[in-house]
């Protein structure tokens, strides 16, 4: 779709700031547009041409779901990272973890392809970076995080897996890499 193909309607920040109160930082497109269509008097389509028109212009980044089955990806929801994280505070009400995990999606998005994973159970893994890296992300990590971390990423068969944190944990564990540094 060409950027002069779509036309915004008088409500289009609504739409925006409906998606971010509603959904936090990230927030599910598929299966979600009718909803949030019938909620803003917006045909689904629609929704789907905004969120295409944000990612196209860098306001926003879509990140797919990770599995080893393609038809099964094709089917699974995208989550949405707002590109700057002062916007992010200012639309919705979102938490100092929220923020963070926003900021580290920013960065990784910059080093390869990015996916997330999740079961349906709803356990997951925040971020897998180029199909062969798990990467989870907490404002204070613990060894527990690392061992829940290692568990999941193999279970998919993900060798390499990475810790992100942004405050040095109480205790002497060490074994993270500290959010600034991601690069």
């Amino acid at each position: 779709m060409a950027l002069d193909e779509i036309q915004l309607v008088p409500n289009s920040t609504s739409v925006i700031k409906y998606l971010y109160d509603t959904y936090q930082v990230k927030f599910i497109v598929t299966g979600s547009s009718s909803l949030l269509g019938s909620t803003l008097g917006i045909h689904r389509q629609k929704i789907k041409d905004y969120l295409n028109l944000l990612e196209y212009t860098y306001f926003i980044h879509m990140v797919p779901a990770f599995t080893r089955n393609v038809d099964r990806e094709l089917s699974r929801q995208e989550k949405v990272y707002l590109a700057d994280t002062g916007l992010l505070q200012t639309l919705g009400q979102v938490s100092s973890g929220q923020v963070f995990e926003n900021a580290i999606a920013i960065q990784l998005k910059r080093l390869g392809e990015l996916h997330y994973y999740q079961k349906a159970t709803g356990q997951e893994i925040d971020f897998v970076l180029n199909s062969d890296q798990a990467i989870e992300v907490k404002e204070t990590p613990a060894p527990h995080d690392l061992q829940v971390l290692q568990n999941r990423a193999k279970a998919i068969q993900l060798e390499k897996r990475v810790l992100i944190g942004r405050y040095q944990p109480g205790s002497d564990f060490a074994n993270f890499v500290w959010g600034g540094n991601v690069f």
